[in-house]
């Protein structure tokens, strides 16, 4: 199981020291990393703790630690007031995974701009969040990152860390979250970097 795997030297880095398991585990020395939302600050981390293991990063609508603690960044914070209920014990995994998911089906709709999928796509992609152990499994990401990764990264956790790897960030102009206002000031922390 993951909990065999080899860890990394960075006992305390959460998600992405899951990534680097996995890694370890599946045997991969170097990867290409694309990610996603959550998945796109794992794989930051990963490539800003690890790089010798990382050969380049793409994220698609998600950020890097590297946050700004200021007026236009407080000013956008409701933005992520909708994790809450996600991460709480008992609600969250309910509503990740209940019988009707509206919670889910909204927060399409919200962060799509109306957009909503076809039933047989959402059916596809929602249909696995009504496993108990993938429901639970999505509520404790969500806590994790906001009960012990986010405080240390507004504080300046990785201020001072450099990307090594070429790192590409591709951004929806209409996401209501992840919008380019959070990526002022990242080309201070990377040399090869690139915003779409």
């Amino acid at each position: 199981g993951w909990s065999d795997a080899p860890r990394g030297p960075y006992p305390k880095a959460g998600m992405a020291e899951d990534l680097l398991a996995a890694l370890d585990q599946l045997g991969v020395e170097r990867a290409w990393v694309a990610a996603h939302d959550w998945g796109g600050l794992a794989g930051s981390i990963l490539a800003l703790r690890n790089p010798e293991r990382v050969a380049g990063f793409a994220g698609f609508n998600t950020v890097a630690p590297w946050l700004k603690v200021d007026g236009a960044g407080l000013r956008h914070a409701p933005a992520f007031l909708y994790q809450y209920p996600l991460a709480a014990p008992v609600i969250g995994p309910r509503l990740i995974g209940g019988p009707s998911q509206g919670y889910l089906r909204w927060l399409e709709s919200w962060v799509g701009g109306g957009y909503r999928w076809p039933e047989t796509d959402a059916e596809f992609y929602l249909g696995r969040w009504r496993d108990p152990a993938r429901a639970h499994a999505g509520s404790q990401w969500y806590r994790t990152f906001l009960v012990s990764e986010w405080l240390p990264w507004a504080r300046g956790e990785y201020d001072g860390v450099r990307g090594e790897v070429p790192m590409r960030w591709v951004t929806g102009a209409s996401d209501p979250v992840i919008t380019p206002l959070m990526h002022r000031g990242y080309e201070e922390h990377a040399s090869d970097i690139a915003f779409e």
